[in-house]
């Protein structure tokens, strides 16, 4: 099905493997890292940079993605906090190297990975009401995505979408064999 196509081949290049969790949930739940996560804003110079990050993690997922920090087994339901994924991220192998490559901190790419991400499931959510029928994306709050970041997302989606399925046939199976 071309839905699941593309949403899993968007999944893939924000790090996260459709396969690993049976609902998305697109952004943080506690109060500190929402707030991080509102304040923050997608702009080119960040898609420019997260792009170049992403063909990076393309090549190496185990290594440079992030599905192992957002599938982990936290007793806390919302999940770890933002600052322990941002030092669980920085401590896996290449990554200080991938970021310092691309211009970016390990903060604002998770933050902006997240918002985009976060914005892909709301426009998904909004087009296919029926996924969150059937159980497969959760409904973001409110708010979750600033309108002007879902403005940036729609304007860029295409090349966005374009890209992810791209990547996602080029890591090909190697993020599925992460899991050890």
């Amino acid at each position: 099905m071309r839905l699941t196509h593309t949403l899993s081949g968007a999944l893939l290049a924000f790090g996260l493997a459709f396969a690993a969790s049976p609902v998305i949930h697109a952004a943080p739940t506690q109060a500190a890292d929402l707030a991080a996560f509102r304040s923050f804003t997608l702009n080119e110079s960040f898609l420019d940079k997260w792009k170049a990050a992403q063909a990076d993690t393309a090549k190496d997922p185990c290594n440079l993605g992030i599905v192992d920090l957002l599938s982990g087994d936290d007793e806390d339901e919302n999940g770890p906090p933002l600052d322990q994924l941002v030092a669980s991220f920085e401590a896996k192998p290449g990554v200080q190297d991938m970021l310092e490559r691309n211009g970016l901190s390990a903060r604002d790419y998770l933050l902006g990975s997240f918002t985009m991400l976060a914005a892909a499931v709301q426009e998904m959510a909004r087009q296919h009401p029926e996924m969150i029928e059937q159980g497969y994306i959760e409904a973001s709050p409110a708010g979750t995505v600033s309108e002007a970041n879902m403005a940036f997302y729609r304007q860029h989606q295409a090349d966005i979408l374009q890209l992810t399925q791209k990547l996602s046939q080029q890591a090909g199976d190697k993020l599925l064999n992460c899991a050890g």
